[in-house]
């Protein structure tokens, strides 16, 4: 009797020793995909940017300024939220924009004899901004294109400086730490693996009450975008 239980008790410890060898690889392999069907991975969740700008002057700075001027900065966005294709990203803007005015400028001096005597130079009327601003931003995907907007608050430091002449004999500079709102909208195109191009639309509403001789330097500020930007 022995003789015969023990090859079935050898069976069956076999098969249940296999049983519980595939329960153990079907509870941590992959799941496995048609031929020729992409497995689902999961979409970047951080954005690295950087984009070139040409910036525009609104209110009263635009009056006394040259109105267009240019722009650079990056950006870093980390997806926190998903539903479908709908993306809720939050990050932070670092932007530089300048605007400036080559003058001729005249002045009056004394010569040797002591009379008036007209000096004329060249020097160039100078508006920056660079731009700290938290944001928050919701992308909407459809294929290789997506449709971006968002909005955010900051602040800039801001530097103005006017080249001296006779007629204002007082400091034409000024710099301030000018708080912002910003809004943006976008359009994105997912050009090659994780690399994206897009245009894109910026307004900034800047809060300040500094003046010069001549007006606020410190208004609005608008500008239209080109840049390239990495997902990982």
């Amino acid at each position: 009797m022995p003789l015969v239980l023990e090859p079935r008790l050898l069976y069956f410890f076999r098969v249940r020793l296999t049983l519980f060898a595939l329960a153990l690889l079907a509870a941590f392999a992959r799941p496995v995909h048609a031929q020729g069907e992409a497995e689902p991975a999961e979409p970047d969740r951080t954005t690295l940017a950087m984009e070139a700008r040409l910036a525009l002057l609104h209110g009263d700075a635009a009056n006394f300024n040259n109105q267009a001027g240019f722009g650079f900065g990056i950006t870093a966005d980390y997806r926190w939220g998903q539903l479908g294709p709908l993306a809720l990203s939050a990050g932070g803007d670092l932007f530089f924009d300048r605007f400036s005015t080559d003058e001729t400028l005249t002045v009056t001096a004394s010569d040797a004899t002591g009379g008036p005597r007209q000096l004329s130079y060249q020097d160039s009327k100078q508006l920056t901004h660079t731009s700290f601003v938290a944001m928050q931003r919701l992308r909407a995907a459809l294929g290789r294109f997506a449709t971006v907007a968002g909005g955010g608050a900051g602040f800039s430091v801001s530097h103005f400086k006017e080249p001296l002449v006779d007629i204002v004999p007082m400091s034409q500079e000024r710099s301030s730490l000018v708080p912002l709102l910003r809004a943006e909208g976008g359009l994105w195109f997912d050009a090659w693996r994780d690399t994206g191009l897009y245009l894109q639309f910026t307004y900034n509403w800047m809060f300040s009450d500094e003046r010069v001789s001549s007006g606020k330097p410190f208004t609005d500020v608008m500008d239209i975008g080109l840049g390239a930007a990495y997902h990982f």
